[in-house]
């Protein structure tokens, strides 16, 4: 994964404009409503100039996933893995999305599709969170 230019972390609200230090989550003016949504909105601009950045994509994803909303979530994963197939973590945290939702056999699809593709690019670490979670899957 790439790292993220320190101009497009600003526009989503993780690093402040000023010192260019990410903003704590416990700072005082941390709102997570406001800023999660001023995120998502900023991320729908990154990704109408960059529709082909799967990492945007999965950004957004995660964002829908943290205010709760699984569902949009989800459409938001599948949209980074049909922008790059090769991007382990859109696999596994749309399954994780997918099993919150109780769509387990869509989330052992999408980790058996995620599994050997993070085999092929050397990343065991993502490869194992997910054949763990596959495997929780099935108790």
């Amino acid at each position: 994964m790439t790292i993220m230019p320190a101009n497009r972390l600003k526009l989503i609200g993780w690093l402040d404009t000023m010192s260019n230090e990410p903003i704590p989550l416990n700072a005082p003016s941390y709102d997570p409503a406001m800023n999660a949504a001023t995120r998502i909105e900023n991320l729908k601009i990154w990704i109408g100039d960059s529709p082909d950045d799967a990492e945007l994509r999965y950004m957004l994803a995660m964002e829908y996933a943290g205010a709760g909303d699984d569902a949009q979530a989800v459409l938001c994963f599948h949209e980074a893995i049909q922008t790059n197939p090769q991007y382990p973590p859109a696999y596994h945290q749309a399954a994780r999305a997918l099993q919150r939702l109780n769509r387990i056999g869509e989330a052992r699809t999408m980790l058996t599709n995620g599994i050997p593709i993070a085999q092929r690019l050397g990343n065991q670490h993502a490869a194992g969170e997910m054949t763990d979670l596959l495997n929780s899957l099935d108790l």
